[in-house]
């Protein structure tokens, strides 16, 4: 809803509240590597659409986000493996 709103700041303190009381959240990862995608850094949503997946492996919107930001660093070959 927030970052819906264009309340990104607050959309990301929210998801991190929630994967603190469920770390193993893979929505929460997801949506924080959406936020830090739409936020413009690549790295860090790589690393939570990661997360993401290593709780929940067959998360298709992780691996398309993933795939999205390997995209955005120009890293084709990663991009395509995870499209």
């Amino acid at each position: 809803m927030y970052a819906r709103k264009g309340k990104l700041d607050k959309a990301l303190g929210e998801f991190q509240r929630a994967i603190k009381i469920e770390p193993t959240y893979a929505l929460g990862y997801k949506n924080i590597g959406h936020i830090y995608l739409l936020e413009g850094s690549p790295d860090k949503a790589i690393e939570e659409y990661r997360k993401a997946l290593s709780y929940r492996p067959s998360y298709g919107e992780a691996f398309s986000g993933l795939g999205e930001a390997y995209l955005i660093k120009g890293m084709i070959p990663e991009a395509t493996r995870e499209y």
